[in-house]
C-alpha cells in the first residue's frame, strides 16, 4: 500500500454541504513522490462529485503541514495556540479548507 485518505461525511442537515478530512497517510518509503497529493486530488474529486462545497481538516503544526496543504489550495482558517502538548513541547492545531467550488 502507498497510502491512504479517509473522509467523515456529515449527516445533519445543516452541515451536509461539507466532510471533514480525517486522515492522510503515506508509506514511509513513499514519502517525497507525489503519493500524498495524488490522494488529496482524488479525494477533492470524489467529494466533487458527492456535491460537496468544502473540505475541513484539523493538523499540527511545526511538520510544515501547512505549506503541504496550502500549496494544493486549502487555506487556513484557524488556530489553536499549544493545543497539543508532545514531549518536545507544545504545537498549535491549524484548521483548514479546501473550497470544492473554485477550480
Amino acid at each position: 500500500m502507498r497510502g491512504w485518505v479517509s473522509l467523515r461525511l456529515n449527516t445533519f442537515s445543516l452541515t451536509k454541504h461539507w466532510a471533514t478530512v480525517e486522515h492522510l497517510q503515506s508509506h514511509p518509503d513513499q514519502r517525497g513522490t507525489g503519493v500524498g497529493q495524488a490522494l488529496m486530488h482524488a479525494l477533492a474529486e470524489h467529494a466533487r462529485v458527492l456535491g460537496l462545497d468544502h473540505l475541513r481538516l484539523v493538523l499540527r503544526s511545526g511538520q510544515n503541514l501547512e505549506g503541504f496543504y496550502a500549496s494544493l489550495g486549502w487555506q487556513e482558517i484557524g488556530r489553536h495556540p499549544n493545543a497539543l502538548r508532545f514531549d518536545d513541547g507544545d504545537r498549535d492545531e491549524v484548521a483548514m479548507l479546501l473550497d470544492l467550488t473554485i477550480r
